[in-house]
């Protein structure tokens, strides 16, 4: 188990951890190249995404995620690092392929960290190298549902409860 993650307790299987944390923005990128679109809240389909978003269907990249610690160091307001999901509370770096997170209803499967796009030079210029390494994390669906603004994120781990870590509570 990662340093700073304790185990809370399992439930179906999974065990959760307590590190938590809260969407803040929603965003849909409508179109490839334009501006995002705030919502306040989204459809997730299993294994395509989000409803109504250019990235619906793609492999890897269906759902970015950034904290708002990032935007707020860099200067950009959400939306600008082109993210879906904006987060307060919840520490995206230690984020790995293996993670999972349970984003209010839905299920995500951390595919690993965003590469920085030409287009944010667009933005600011200098941004692209500024954000490198903290752009957040690229997710893909895994079970689908409703996500609004204020709901909970937490981190998943897959193994199975009796597998668990030491001090892992079974309810």
């Amino acid at each position: 188990m990662r340093e700073g993650l304790k185990p809370s307790r399992a439930i179906l299987g999974r065990v959760f951890h307590r590190q938590m944390g809260k969407v803040v923005n929603l965003f849909l990128k409508t179109q490839s190249g334009k501006p995002m679109t705030a919502v306040t809240a989204l459809t997730a389909v299993t294994g395509k995404g989000f409803v109504g978003d250019a990235s619906y269907g793609k492999r890897k990249r269906q759902v970015l995620l950034i904290d708002s610690e990032t935007l707020i160091d860099l200067k950009l307001n959400p939306g600008d690092a082109r993210e879906n999901i904006t987060l307060v509370d919840f520490e995206l770096a230690r984020l790995s392929s293996r993670d999972q997170l349970m984003v209010g209803e839905i299920l995500l499967a951390v595919t690993g960290p965003c590469a920085p796009c030409k287009q944010l030079d667009e933005l600011r210029p200098g941004l692209r190298s500024d954000i490198e390494g903290r752009r957040g994390v690229l997710a893909t669906v895994i079970r689908g549902g409703e996500l609004k603004v204020s709901d909970p994120i937490s981190l998943v781990q897959g193994e199975p409860a009796a597998a668990a870590p030491s001090g892992t509570l079974s309810i």
